[in-house]
């Protein structure tokens, strides 16, 4: 493995003295935003431990508040993935963010490595007839080698002075921060490290720093599957269709541990027909990452039945649209940048009974392992995986039902903060913001972060969808 080290001490010195440079602002237009909006590029260093040896230019766009006199604290949003951009949040410009932008600016940050902040623009293979393992570690080697010295520079110490030199670039002295899913770890890394410049928090998904995915990620999926079995066993129609749910997951995953399963397949994209192959990673992978919103969670207890009885296409369906959404709306390289540096780091730190459980075992750990081996990369500084206390009022937003953050992930990173309030959405699922109901609770807390966002009830009003008994059910 290529791993690069650094000295805090050194890199705390250097960031302070480096000088910022001058923005550039242009009229803009970003996807699911009608009107055009400003767009600010500032250049940064592309390594803060050697400030002169090369720059990286980074642009937020800025969504300007509806009123005529906006505070002067704008919201500075972060995206998931890790590697989505924010400004391809466009839409929730009207949805999850309308409420906020009553008040204040809206700042779509675009961390290094994404959207118009120098995206790394590089293949991930959604073949269903290769090997996972194998096609990650090639499409990560070939990434690293177009990426260059880039790839060595993405993670989240980087992003944090990026974003320190956004805020100055805007001159706004305080700042409020919105981030969904790794974007909370971002909102809590400045917190730690600029807090007297950060007015409120609100984290969506909220994901604390020091942990790690690929050790969090098997118990709290097997909690969502358990959950999924709960419900379905609850539902009258769900339960008669799929009596034997549980066992029929269980048998696919021991047959595919034994062997993996070769057959002929449509492609659902393009209607071609070809080989597919399916084995115990792929069926873990799909059943998780439909798990996280709650549309295709409902095709999950069909797509299993179906595929235990010899018919793939539903399952193969369901991995099609969760893959081609990761490879087009996330930057591959930033993704393995922050979680090769971050979350493999630690999870390699643990025993391997840590990182095994339940219906994932170890899979998501060993897929992006062989990856992090051929991804030049170096651990965040130790102190940025500590705990820290700060009186910065937080607000996060979980949904019960969500199978990599649920409300126990928020509360360890409320516990870092000042006021603290949780809302907790029974029939939610990962990130929230979109709703009325969520995004007026979060205009709300940020219009008074001492004391706003204190009626709930909104969120017991949020339904999820009804189980896919059939193709036309």
């Amino acid at each position: 493995m290529r791993r690069l080290l650094t000295g805090i001490g050194l890199a705390i010195l250097v960031t302070a003295a480096a000088p910022a440079s001058p923005a550039r602002e242009k009229s803009c237009y970003i996807n699911g935003f009608e009107t055009p909006i400003r767009c600010v590029t500032i250049s940064v260093p592309l390594d803060y431990d050697a400030p002169s040896a090369g720059s990286i230019e980074i642009t937020a766009a800025v969504a300007p508040a509806t009123t005529a006199r906006p505070a002067p604290d704008p919201l500075f949003v972060f995206a998931g993935g890790p590697g989505q951009a924010a400004t391809s949040l466009g839409p929730w410009l009207d949805t999850a963010f309308r409420p906020a932008r009553r008040a204040r600016d809206v700042v779509l940050f675009d961390i290094r490595g994404t959207g118009l902040s120098q995206a790394i623009d590089c293949t991930m293979t959604t073949s269903a007839a290769q090997d996972p393992v194998e096609v990650l570690r090639k499409d990560a080697q070939a990434c690293a080698a177009k990426a260059g010295r880039l790839s060595s520079f993405l993670s989240s110490r980087e992003i944090v002075e990026d974003i320190e030199r956004m805020r100055k670039a805007l001159g706004a002295e305080k700042i409020n921060l919105w981030g969904g899913s790794f974007g909370t770890r971002l909102s809590q890394h400045y917190a730690r490290s600029y807090g007297k410049h950060v007015r409120a928090v609100v984290m969506d998904a909220a994901s604390p720093v020091g942990n790690s995915i690929f050790l969090t990620a098997p118990r709290y999926g097997e909690e969502a599957l358990q959950l999924l079995l709960k419900d379905c066993s609850a539902d009258p129609a769900c339960a008669k269709a799929f009596p034997a749910l549980a066992t029929d997951i269980a048998t696919l995953l021991s047959q595919l541990e034994a062997a993996p399963l070769t057959f002929t397949a449509t492609d659902p994209r393009t209607g071609i027909a070809g080989p597919a192959r399916l084995d115990r990673f792929t069926l873990a992978g799909t059943v998780r990452a439909a798990m996280y919103d709650g549309l295709s969670r409902s095709v999950i207890p069909f797509a299993i039945h179906q595929s235990a009885r010899g018919n793939q296409a539903p399952l193969m369906a369901l991995g099609s649209g969760s893959g081609d959404w990761i490879a087009e709306s996330v930057s591959f390289g930033s993704m393995l940048g922050v979680l090769c540096g971050e979350d493999i780091e630690l999870a390699r730190r643990a025993a391997p009974a840590a990182r095994s459980f339940g219906f994932m075992t170890d899979s998501y750990f060993r897929t992006f392992a062989t990856a992090c081996d051929v991804w030049p990369h170096r651990a965040l500084p130790e102190r940025m995986l500590q705990t820290f206390k700060s009186d910065i009022p937080a607000f996060a937003i979980s949904g019960a039902r969500d199978p990599v953050t649920p409300p126990a992930a928020a509360e360890e990173a409320l516990a870092m903060f000042g006021r603290r309030v949780h809302l907790v959405i029974p029939q939610g699922f990962h990130t929230n913001s979109p709703s009325r109901c969520v995004s007026e609770l979060i205009g709300a807390f940020l219009q008074d972060p001492a004391a706003g966002a204190t009626d709930h009830a909104c969120a017991a009003k949020i339904t999820r969808p009804r189980f896919l008994l059939s193709p036309t059910l």
